[in-house]
């Protein structure tokens, strides 16, 4: 009997190991898919940031716009880094957002009242993404926000556009 409870408490233990393992497995690999998708995420927008930065730079110095599409060879590499993680389709509002707000203050670089309106928006954009991506970090979780349809069309749209 003794010898039957060493091997029961011997199988029990390799199991409670065998199961932590596999717990611990699992919360790194979460832990490594957030810090990725995070990564991505903040990649997008710093290459979104220095296009608008350069827009920002010309208009302040008198210049016309120069190369306007400079780096969106890059941009759409990160585009497509950032949907490819899982969780990115429940923060790609704020990348449409991001991206919308970028695009109207490219139209607007000529004109003074639409061009503080686009950049007090492209501003909000910028940190209402980063905010969210502070969340996902600090929570250590992916978010599970599922898209309706609409906002799933309106993402395809914008996407790569």
């Amino acid at each position: 009997m003794e010898v039957f409870a060493t091997l029961v408490s011997v199988a029990l233990g390799g199991l409670l190991v065998l199961l932590g393992d596999v717990i611990r497995r699992n919360t790194e690999w979460k832990r490594n898919q957030v810090q990725t998708l995070v990564d991505s995420a903040v990649h997008l927008i710093a290459l979104h940031h220095r296009a608008a930065g350069n827009l920002m730079e010309w208009r302040s110095a008198g210049k016309k716009p120069d190369n306007i599409d400079a780096g969106k060879g890059e941009r759409l590499d990160a585009i497509v880094r950032f949907f490819a993680m899982p969780g990115s389709d429940s923060l790609g509002g704020h990348y449409i957002a991001l991206r919308e707000s970028h695009r109207d203050l490219r139209r607007s670089f000529g004109d003074e009242d639409r061009w503080r309106v686009a950049r007090a928006e492209y501003m909000r954009a910028v940190r209402s993404f980063e905010l969210s991506l502070q969340e996902v970090r600090r929570t250590g979780r992916l978010p599970d926000r599922k898209l309706s349809d609409e906002e799933r069309r309106t993402l395809e749209e914008y996407r790569y556009a």
